[in-house]
């Protein structure tokens, strides 16, 4: 766990996962409000450095929506691409149905769809109050 800390107040950490040689990127968050400028690059190069240090031979930054800003920004380290399949297995004897959340051909599922349509001051309002009703979103 990688806690990043500004003015003495936690502002945003990283979960990696170690096996062997390799460490994955579980979940890096920040609170922008509270964070400075290029924080989360911090919680990216801090363990790409330490990684390196102790030898590690491959660190994966995470899984990112194609085309995303997130995507885009860990493409900067140098690494690259790795198409990842999913399955998904419906209870025995239930036909699968596709969840609102879930994303098809068009980017996103409908709720993702809908909330990038809104006007931003609305979107800057709801989302904090969400995000702490949601937390799996």
């Amino acid at each position: 766990v990688y806690l990043l800390r500004y003015e003495h107040r936690p502002v945003g950490a990283a979960l990696y996962f170690v096996h062997g040689k390799r460490w994955t990127n579980w979940l890096t968050i920040v609170r922008r409000e509270r964070c400075p400028v290029r924080a989360t690059d911090l919680l990216y190069w801090h363990p790409i450095r330490e990684a390196a240090e102790n030898g590690v031979t491959e660190v994966s930054l995470g899984r990112s929506a194609r085309g995303s800003g997130v995507q885009n920004a860990k493409q900067k380290w140098g690494g690259y691409d790795v198409d990842l399949s999913y399955g998904i297995y419906p209870a025995r004897g239930r036909p699968y149905r596709r969840s609102l959340y879930e994303g098809d051909d068009r980017g996103g599922g409908i709720y993702q769809r809908a909330w990038s349509r809104l006007p931003l001051g609305i979107c800057n309002a709801l989302g904090p109050i969400l995000r702490r009703r949601l937390p799996f979103l």
